[in-house]
């Protein structure tokens, strides 16, 4: 299993993981890559597991940058694991052109039916984030249909000229 080095929790981890195969009667051999041969593995595709961390932006996502097939076999890509399904790309075909928010939700619900089904990555955990909010703080762009970030939000368009503090 590959992974970042330089990463002091990234290691732990690791041996956390090698150790719980190694109880259930797997060997996992750790391989620890500074960056430019970590990205290079990743880049070609070339590795057996990889440990990384990564997470996406706000909705709404578009799946098809990691999970369509197309990028599968293209180096470099960041369908780094060569995941195919063609159930998955009809489905983030749909979403590309789905405007209707509950028939989103539906087809997002059910690609990651199907993520879940496959397991082409295991995810370990999702560390808290905390949002700050100071109502003091003007001029801040907060989509208004973003209610899920801010209940409230009402600016309908950035002025990225300014911001200030009232």
């Amino acid at each position: 299993m590959n992974y970042f080095v330089k990463n002091p929790i990234s290691k732990i981890n690791c041996e956390q993981i090698a150790q719980s195969l190694k109880d259930i009667g797997i060997e996992c051999r750790l391989n620890g890559l500074d960056l430019a041969d970590l990205s290079s593995a990743f880049e070609e595709k070339n590795f057996d597991a990889l440990y990384l961390a990564w997470s996406l932006g706000a909705p709404p996502e578009d799946p098809r940058q990691l999970w369509h097939s197309e990028g599968a076999l293209v180096k470099g890509s960041s369908n780094m694991i060569g995941f195919q399904n063609k159930q998955v790309d009809q489905l983030i075909e749909q979403l590309q052109f789905e405007k209707d928010k509950e028939v989103r939700r539906k087809l997002f619900n059910e690609l990651h039916g199907v993520l879940y089904d496959e397991q082409p990555y295991t995810f370990l955990f999702s560390p808290m984030n905390t949002l700050l909010w100071w109502s003091s703080i003007q001029n801040v762009f907060v989509p208004k249909e973003r209610q899920d970030l801010v209940p409230g939000a009402t600016v309908e368009q950035p002025a990225y000229m300014y911001s200030w503090k009232g």
